[in-house]
């Protein structure tokens, strides 16, 4: 039984990373519109908000929130990883803006004992997770 565990353990964090990998990947593809050339950055005035929620659905999964947490407009890459049933689902969130930019800046700064880990997100990361988050609230 050891030495299946020996095999079996590293086996299985190699597919993960794989796995992992091929996600980033994906998503980060699925940001960039394919007829286009690539996009000069504009400044956020002048961004839309519909390119703003665009790449936090984008960091989203990139970060790996999608590990876990749940949201509906990401729920095809949640297919590929391990299921778990106690994960929040974030996709009617009721926290406020503020809120989540000061939780994503640093979690542990909000609930000391979190098992969220600082990812430590530049402002804009924040700003389009934060537009993501609160896009499509019912």
């Amino acid at each position: 039984m050891n030495r299946i565990f020996n095999f079996l353990f590293p086996a299985l964090m190699v597919v993960g990373m794989l796995i992992s990998r091929f996600v980033i990947v994906t998503s980060l593809q699925a940001a960039a519109s394919p007829n286009t050339a690539p996009a000069q950055i504009q400044p956020a005035s002048q961004t839309s908000s519909r390119e703003i929620i665009a790449r936090g659905r984008a960091w989203f999964v990139a970060k790996g929130c999608v590990v876990c947490h749940r949201h509906d407009n990401v729920a095809a890459y949640r297919a590929m990883d391990f299921q778990f049933d106690n994960v929040p689902n974030l996709t009617n969130t009721k926290l406020n803006a503020e809120y989540l930019e000061t939780w994503l800046k640093d979690p542990r700064a909000v609930k000391p004992n979190t098992e969220m880990p600082n990812l430590e997100l530049k402002k804009t990361e924040i700003d389009a997770l934060v537009a993501f988050l609160t896009a499509n609230r019912k």
